[in-house]
């Protein structure tokens, strides 16, 4: 029996999961993430939503075991406490890299959008380059396309990402419910709407007309059959960035507790470079390492 078994065996109806879930779909009745965020800013630290949870769900599992030491119900009320906070703090630094990540996609997504148009409106000037009536107008129309492409390219990939980064953390640690705002969710599947439209163009592109520039050391190759293995590397990314928020997040749950040596412990075991906001890499292509902020 793991972990999550045995706590729903002693929990009840009020254990981690169904304390937090309740919890933040009780929250999106605010409609945002700021919304809510400036709600909890506003209470004393007692009354804030994590304390709370940690405080009951300690509680419901104390009394939930009805056998054994009160050593045995208080340390296990302890260790459900602190998985509650975990699991509330994980579903508040979710919902804070994404709208961060939503937004900048939006960004780029408008500026795919004017660019196309722009494209389409040049391309009536290509018979004309290719003609050679000017080696500088084919040679911007390539890189233009190119450029575009390219763009495009990062742009599908870092969507598809960001969803299977909120999909595995969900189904993990959520019981798969959405743990998304109302504004987020709204967002994300605008942004979802633009894909087809951009795989549309790359299985209609040539590899001569869109030669497939390099961004930085990486050959890309022709847009038509990168777009085919997005979905592959957004899986591998994506596995990779929730498991360092994770690590993140539990060392950031141990100091929110003041289990500072523990928090230190587990910094030094574990891999919690490049996770937040939840992939920096993702729409600005800045794969850094920020510096590690230890309390």
């Amino acid at each position: 029996m793991n972990q999550k078994s045995r706590l729903d065996r002693v929990e009840g109806s009020l254990g981690p999961v169904a304390a937090v879930v309740r919890q933040f779909t009780a929250a999106h009745e605010f409609g945002s993430f700021t919304a809510y965020a400036a709600h909890e800013a506003g209470l004393p630290k007692e009354a804030r939503a994590q304390f709370q949870i940690a405080s009951q769900v300690q509680s419901s599992v104390a009394r939930s075991i009805e056998a054994g030491s009160s050593a045995d119900a208080t340390a296990a009320g302890v260790r459900a406490a602190r998985d509650a906070v975990f699991r509330f703090r994980l579903a508040w630094k979710l919902e804070f890299d994404v709208s961060i990540v939503l937004a900048s996609l939006r960004d780029v997504r408008d500026e795919l959008l004017a660019d196309r148009k722009a494209l389409v409106a040049a391309d009536q000037l290509r018979p004309d380059a290719e003609a050679g009536a000017s080696a500088d107008l084919f040679e911007w129309l390539t890189a233009m396309e190119a450029g575009y492409a390219n763009r495009a390219v990062d742009y599908v990939r870092d969507l598809f990402t960001q969803v299977e980064v909120r999909a595995i953390l969900e189904r993990r640690y959520f019981d798969g419910r959405s743990m998304l705002f109302p504004d987020s969710i709204a967002l994300e599947q605008e942004l979802l709407a633009l894909p087809p439209i951009l795989a549309d163009v790359f299985e209609s592109a040539t590899s001569d007309r869109w030669p497939g520039a390099d961004i930085g050391a990486e050959e890309r190759g022709p847009p038509g059959a990168r777009f085919a293995t997005l979905k592959d590397e957004a899986h591998i990314l994506a596995a990779d960035l929730a498991a360092r928020m994770v690590n993140i997040v539990r060392i950031d749950t141990l100091l929110t507790l003041g289990e500072y040596e523990r928090a230190y412990t587990l910094e030094l075991a574990l891999d919690v470079s490049g996770a937040g906001p939840m992939m920096r890499i993702v729409t600005t292509r800045l794969r850094h390492t920020p510096r590690r902020q230890r309390r």
